[in-house]
């Protein structure tokens, strides 16, 4: 299944682990569930602290396999053959599972961890997908280390049906206990901020502890990176500040930013791009620049929007319509 060049660094990711890691595979006579057992065989041989064991009477779909430690039955289940795009995602759930501590944020881990209620999760994706292993890895994430939540990633090419029934038009598409809960790309934070009941008095409490900045920049394009330009230029404080636009900044724009001071950019909907596979170059390039600051998606709701502008009376951008 697995060539000798990616199971040499199958391997060395697996050096890592921290504790053993059981995959207990559920499958039927189909040439998917043939694949994934082979796949799993792959996987199994890379390290001593993986084993494999085949429960096929379970009542989850087949073929699937659940990533969990010896003697717990919550973790992590892929349905369907989780390679493409989506290997990465195995991978990361492996090592997850397996105690290998995330690179998130130690404040949103802990705040994963205290989440009040049950949440299942289940993500359909594709294995061509440039957009659905962020998702998938975040969900991945939150169901290793809170067993209150679990998430089963499911290839739609895999279970064709549930594509059909379930009315899926695109993906990423997750449900949250058999409700549609969001489609498209989405971090691990906003996830969680749509869960924790909390979030919001959370967010206002760190937001009244920060010092008051001297201005507030909405808008994102020529017009909002000129303002804050001017306004560092000026001797205006807004080192480490945020800025909240409609379209994310593009590419010269961002870098005004940044070398303006800001340090957050959040926004609702990706820049325009007429060629296909446009967001995934722009989001790669942000990502050249995360250590200077953070870029998030957002979702406004029209109850926010709604308030929002009653406090700017004159706004420079119509381009937020119906049609995003």
């Amino acid at each position: 299944m697995l060539d000798d060049n990616l199971k040499a660094q199958l391997k060395a990711y697996l050096e890592r682990l921290q504790r053993p890691v059981e995959l207990v595979a559920t499958l039927d006579d189909s040439a998917a569930s043939k694949e994934l057992r082979e796949l799993l065989e792959d996987i199994r041989a890379q390290s001593d602290k993986i084993t494999v064991v085949e429960k096929n009477d379970l009542d989850v779909r087949k073929p699937s396999f659940l990533i969990t430690n010896p003697g717990v039955d919550s973790g992590v289940r892929f349905a369907g053959v989780p390679l493409g795009h989506e290997f990465t995602s195995l991978v990361l759930a492996l090592l997850h599972v397996g105690g290998h501590p995330s690179k998130e944020a130690a404040e949103l881990l802990e705040q994963i961890k205290g989440l009040d209620g049950d949440f299942h999760f289940e993500t359909y994706y594709s294995l061509s997908c440039h957009n659905c292993p962020d998702v998938v890895q975040a969900l991945n994430l939150m169901s290793a280390l809170n067993p209150r939540i679990t998430h089963t990633a499911i290839d739609g090419g895999v279970f064709q049906s549930e594509i059909e029934a379930r009315e899926i038009m695109g993906v990423p598409t997750v449900f949250l206990n058999g409700e549609r809960f969001a489609q498209g790309r989405m971090e691990l934070a906003e996830i969680v901020g749509k869960i924790d009941k909390g979030a919001a008095a959370k967010d206002a409490a760190k937001l009244n502890a920060k010092e008051a900045f001297d201005v507030l920049i909405v808008g994102g394009g020529p017009a909002g990176a000129a303002a804050a330009v001017y306004a560092a230029r000026k001797g205006i404080r807004i080192e480490g500040a945020s800025i909240y636009c409609t379209l994310s900044p593009c590419m010269n724009c961002f870098k005004v930013l940044l070398s303006a001071g800001i340090k957050k950019v959040f926004f609702e909907h990706i820049y325009d791009f007429n060629n296909q596979g446009g967001d995934k170059f722009l989001w790669d390039f942000y990502k050249q620049y995360e250590d200077l600051a953070t870029v998030r998606q957002m979702s406004i709701s029209p109850k926010t929007l709604e308030t929002a502008l009653r406090f700017i009376s004159d706004t420079t951008s119509q381009r937020r319509h119906e049609d995003y």
